[in-house]
């Protein structure tokens, strides 16, 4: 759950739920306007009616100034720049190299703009999506069939679709 994107910080203004304790803090994972979902006391994710909490603060993404290296297509984050030094996070593998501040950028190390990083994310995403595909083309190819599809567009910008495969008589 390291990786989970959260949206923001609620309270709970009610004793009527079982999973959250009224007065507590609690990290809103996603939402559909009416409903919250959140991680409760127990780590788990539980969804409640937006009603038994108010906001306590927006969770505010530090945006750490990234780079590429244009000789392995890695990407650095910088965990610590000095008038010299600078030190340099894999991203991937979270190495960490040492970098003469003079190199940053350069053209061994570009920066990575807003816009790099959504195509960097596009691609990524088109990787899964093909990755996916490819196994639900095997299924179908060794005599599975679809027997149920739907798809949920609770969330924003987000449409998720499940599908269930049988094998074929």
């Amino acid at each position: 759950m390291s990786d989970v994107k959260a949206l923001k910080r609620v309270k709970c203004i009610t004793d009527e739920y079982f999973y959250v304790t009224k007065g507590c803090v609690y990290t809103v994972l996603s939402t559909n306007g009416e409903h919250l979902r959140l991680i409760c006391d127990d780590c788990d994710c539980v969804t409640y009616h937006k009603d038994g909490f108010v906001d306590v603060e927006e969770v505010n993404e530090v945006e750490k100034e990234q780079y590429t290296e244009m000789s392995t297509s890695l990407v650095y984050e910088v965990a610590y720049k000095g008038d010299t030094l600078a030190i340099l996070k894999g991203v991937q593998d979270g190495r960490e190299i040492t970098v003469n501040v003079e190199y940053l950028p350069s053209t061994n190390f570009v920066k990575l703009t807003k816009q790099m990083q959504k195509q960097q994310k596009k691609n990524e995403d088109l990787g899964v999506l093909a990755n996916v595909t490819d196994e639900i083309r095997k299924l179908l190819d060794s005599n599975h069939v679809i027997c149920h599809v739907s798809a949920n567009r609770d969330t924003k910008g987000l449409v998720e679709y499940t599908l269930m495969l049988g094998e074929s008589l």
